[in-house]
């Protein structure tokens, strides 16, 4: 699965656990925990599993193509 921003972007679902993150970032599991820990991402529990909102996911995309076009 490709990162997508934009339209296409609303093919992910309303709030995206650590493993479909790790898939979409191809990182793995604890990449993703320390991302949820220093604040990457803000932090959505549901029980003992991390969730980021497809909004707040497709800002990180968007902001981290932004970091990258400047470099």
């Amino acid at each position: 699965m490709e990162s997508k921003t934009g339209d296409g972007a609303q093919e992910y679902p309303p709030t995206l656990d650590t493993k479909l993150i790790c898939k979409i970032l191809d990182i793995n599991i604890k990449t993703c925990y320390k991302m949820f820990h220093d604040g990457t991402f803000p932090e959505v529990k549901s029980g003992r599993a991390y969730r980021v909102s497809r909004e707040n996911f497709i800002d990180y995309l968007n902001k981290r193509r932004k970091d990258k076009s400047h470099d």
